[in-house]
């Protein structure tokens, strides 16, 4: 399965306008954006552990990486995960009441998503991983 095929779900959501469905198009928009990050983090030669730990790792590697772009694709993915998590565990917020937020949250989750393709392609593929290896080497992880 492919990450954006979780945009297309939330694609779907957003039009019923409950709450129920905005918290979920919001949950699966960060999941469309975390998947293509993994993926390509995978693709790259760098494992990932498939748990909990990969959504930090995902957004460390990318957040250190020293490409302008992806740092910036880092905050969003960051900003997309606080969303997700708001939407699961706090029942109380209102925030998902606001269609144009959950709107907006869908709208970086498909930047995210096509920005990444960019990434497999030279010269980004090889200043990702290197950038990534490097960081990796600062702080004294293994890749």
């Amino acid at each position: 399965m492919l990450g954006q095929e979780f945009l297309d779900i939330a694609k779907k959501l957003l039009p019923m306008r409950t709450e129920a469905a905005l918290r979920t198009a919001v949950g699966r928009s960060y999941y469309a954006s975390f998947s293509c990050a993994a993926q390509l983090l995978l693709d790259l030669g760098f494992p990932m552990s498939q748990s909990a730990v990969d959504h930090e790792k995902a957004y460390y590697d990318l957040k250190n990486c020293g490409i302008a772009e992806m740092e910036e694709l880092a905050k969003i993915l960051y900003q997309l995960r606080r969303r997700r998590n708001e939407a699961d565990y706090k029942m109380s917020s209102k925030d998902f009441l606001d269609h144009l937020a959950c709107e907006f949250d869908l709208a970086n989750a498909k930047l995210m998503v096509a920005e990444i393709e960019r990434f497999y392609h030279e010269p980004l593929r090889t200043q990702l991983k290197n950038g990534i290896l490097e960081y990796h080497r600062k702080v004294g992880l293994h890749s």
